[in-house]
């Protein structure tokens, strides 16, 4: 965890993160709570494991409460905003520009008949009931090997077979640690990709792993034959592997080439046209491309987790809501924008119902809904004191004057 905060230049959302925190925590009970590693018997067992549940959530809960005001840091606010936007009908700007997005939508049943198609989703459904199954104890009829009926140490006479029988089951019926880890992992990427859909890229390889049980012979328990249970594992792969393969081949089959003639435009322009020190602002997709491709500095970007950088985009954004041009210059200047880029369809664009930025800003901001839209005069019309230096059909730029204008003397006036 150290490297990872060093690595990531002190990421205050990982400082703050319940993950971390939740380590701290136990690794603080383990050094100074003696109970917390120690065997209980059965009937001190469940009340040894909530009470230790309960104290790990709250510790972790007043750990980050703690380093959050510590450091100030308000970087992780946004994502209690887009859950609670999810459950209930808060919205505000930050939440809006997540949930218009088609990737943090909910899980699409597309999806589910995707992974069923392949089946994967049947494969994890099966592999989770058998381990259900195995917990719960339905191994009566399992034979026991001979090597445990053996004489007590203490009488040196031959044990029960039923007691013996109970011991080993009993001992068989534990599930392994690491699968009781990622099926309790699985059902949080499951809750997560539910609410977001984007996140399907982490429920899908824990959707893979549950699937590998079946190759288990300790939880596949009710085929006694090795050779049957292989058969079967190589059935189950050659099943998958018929829409397995044909999505491969549509994926394989998709060969084209990128071109954007009007952004190769933009970015061969600024170029050659602009200084390397001209700090640019505009929609966040764009301005990842003119820093990757031109290394001018850029005022917002896509790295929407720190609180600083998503109200610098909130500022940049109000080109497209009601303002008026000389509020949007101030805010720039304050910035120390050089240049600003509009985007037509962040303009005139009609994306789903409701996600226009007109919409969002009008909800955000409900009291200025009677004000005329501030974009297509920045794209179409006179923007002054804003100056329009580059247009296509596509990308209008304006540049932001300093406050101050220095002013040349002729040259018969100067010493």
């Amino acid at each position: 965890m150290q490297n990872a905060v060093l690595l990531l230049f002190a990421n205050e959302m990982l400082l703050t993160s319940f993950y971390a925190c939740g380590i701290m925590v136990i690794l603080g009970m383990i050094l100074f709570v003696p109970s917390f590693s120690m065997n209980h018997n059965e009937g001190l067992k469940l009340k040894s494991m909530i009470f230790h549940a309960i104290l790990i959530v709250s510790g972790t809960v007043f750990l980050r409460l703690a380093i959050s005001t510590l450091i100030g840091s308000k970087s992780d606010a946004h994502i209690f905003n887009l859950l609670k936007s999810k459950l209930t009908s808060y919205r505000d700007f930050h939440t809006l520009l997540y949930i218009c997005a088609a990737e943090f939508d909910f899980l699409s049943t597309t999806t589910l008949y995707q992974l069923s198609s392949t089946l994967l989703l049947p494969s994890v459904y099966m592999s989770l009931g058998l381990v259900a199954l195995y917990a719960m104890g339905l191994l009566e009829n399992v034979p026991v090997p001979k090597r445990h009926v053996a004489p007590s140490k203490k009488t040196r006479e031959p044990r029960k077979e039923k007691e013996v029988k109970k011991e080993v089951v009993s001992e068989l019926r534990k599930v392994d640690p690491a699968v009781l880890y990622n099926v309790l992992q699985l059902a949080a990427f499951v809750i997560m990709t539910s609410l977001f859909m984007r996140l399907k890229l982490f429920m899908s390889p824990h959707l893979c792993l549950t699937a590998a049980l079946l190759a288990s012979r300790k939880y596949m328990f009710f085929i006694k034959s090795r050779s049957v249970h292989w058969a079967l594992i190589v059935a189950l792969i050659s099943g998958m592997s018929v829409s397995g393969l044909r999505n491969l081949k549509e994926q394989r089959s998709v060969i084209g080439e990128y071109s954007n003639p009007p952004l190769e435009d933009l970015i061969n322009w600024v170029l050659k046209e602009t200084p390397t020190d001209a700090a640019f602002a505009g929609p966040m997709p764009l301005m990842a491309s003119i820093l990757l491709t031109t290394q001018r500095p850029i005022v917002n970007h896509p790295h929407y987790e720190d609180t600083k950088l998503r109200e610098r985009t909130k500022t940049v954004y109000r080109a497209f809501g009601r303002g008026t041009v000389p509020e949007l210059y101030r805010s720039l200047v304050d910035l120390k924008v050089s240049y600003l880029v509009i985007q037509e369809m962040w303009c005139f664009g009609q994306p789903k119902k409701g996600c226009s930025m007109l919409n969002i800003w009008d909800i955000d901001e409900p009291q200025w809904k009677d004000r005329s839209p501030l974009c297509p005069i920045l794209y179409e019309g006179n923007a002054s004191p804003l100056q329009r230096v580059f247009s296509n059909e596509v990308y209008v730029v304006l540049r932001v004057p300093s406050r101050y204008v220095e002013v040349t003397l002729p040259r018969q006036y100067r010493q």
